[in-house]
């Protein structure tokens, strides 16, 4: 019984850090308040499952926005 209930916690943590860290692009951006926050959510969801996306992801979600020089 307390088996049971051990792994059943372990799972769910486990679950939970995986969708943070799956997730962590888009927590990121919108952590930044960067312009392409929506465009890394996106790119997150629909194509984070793939490795490739899930850096372009990452990128988009470091990459600082240009500012206008004087």
């Amino acid at each position: 019984m307390l088996g049971t209930l051990l792994a059943g916690v372990i799972t769910a943590v486990v679950w939970v850090l995986g969708v943070l860290l799956f997730l962590l692009p888009t927590l990121i951006a919108f952590n930044r308040q960067t312009p392409y926050r929506w465009w890394v959510l996106f790119i997150n969801l629909v194509f984070g499952a793939s490795f490739i996306g899930w850096i372009v992801a990452l990128v988009l979600a470091r990459r600082h926005p240009r500012t206008a020089t004087a």
